[in-house]
């Protein structure tokens, strides 16, 4: 009988512990992954600088045959075709009001080597040469992730030497004129800070009086085709643009 009874208390003692140790088993730590940052989206509204090479092309036109009509010959080289390499730099700022939207303005300055010759038999030549350009103007674009499409429009400047070899004689002038800029452009972001580009520029100098000491002031027309190839480095946001992070 007693043996009953302690094999009874036992087995009821067993039942009553085998609850708690597998209530103890059962309860485990919950392990709560850390949130995952979605990368920010990447914006334009930043300032920058850089540098820039690229080829250039156009034509110069002159009046030099109506011009010199009553010396001993006239001259006919009214048209040559220019071309020749730039090198320069440039800056400028972008503001991003919406994703779908930068506005920008920004300026160039570039040595030129672009240049032409137009001649009339050996003894007559005349060439004219791009020494600089300048630019100010404004950009418009659309962004496409890191990429930014781009058109720009604004006011330009240069100077020009012009020199006429008639003869045994030399005679030379210059001139610093401003015109009017258009082109268009692809920018790509490499990472936050550095960006490189392609980009088309159309100058148009429009006509002027360039007075080269050989009776009346040659009046000349200068416009040119360029290729640009950039490299930007990206400054500090200017406040906050279309950012958002998610998690």
């Amino acid at each position: 009988m007693k043996r009953f009874q302690v094999g009874t208390v036992a087995l009821v003692a067993s039942g009553m512990a085998a609850p708690a140790v597998a209530a103890d088993l059962s309860v485990k730590p919950v392990y709560k992954a850390p949130p995952v940052a979605v990368a920010p989206a990447f914006s334009w509204q930043r300032c920058y600088i850089g540098g820039q090479v690229g080829y250039g092309w156009g034509k110069t036109d002159d009046n030099l045959s109506e011009q010199t009509i009553t010396v001993t010959r006239s001259i006919n080289a009214d048209t040559q075709s220019t071309s020749g390499w730039i090198a320069g730099g440039q800056a400028g700022c972008n503001w991003q009001p919406s994703k779908t939207f930068v506005v920008g303005i920004e300026g160039d300055f570039w040595w030129s080597d672009i240049k032409g010759l137009a001649a009339d038999g050996p003894e007559i030549s005349f060439r004219a040469r791009n020494r600089w350009d300048g630019d100010i103007t404004l950009r418009l674009g659309v962004p496409v992730d890191r990429a930014l499409l781009y058109v720009k429009g604004g006011a330009a400047v240069g100077h020009f030497d012009y020199t006429l070899n008639f003869f045994s004689s030399t005679f030379s002038g210059d001139s610093t004129r401003w015109g009017w800029l258009i082109g268009a452009g692809i920018e790509f972001a490499l990472d936050y800070n550095w960006s490189i580009k392609v980009e088309y520029n159309y100058i148009d100098f429009g006509h002027h009086d360039v007075d080269i000491g050989f009776g009346d002031p040659v009046q000349v027309h200068d416009r040119k085709n360029i290729i640009k190839f950039g490299l930007n480095y990206q400054l500090g946001d200017l406040g906050r643009g279309p950012i958002s992070t998610r998690y």
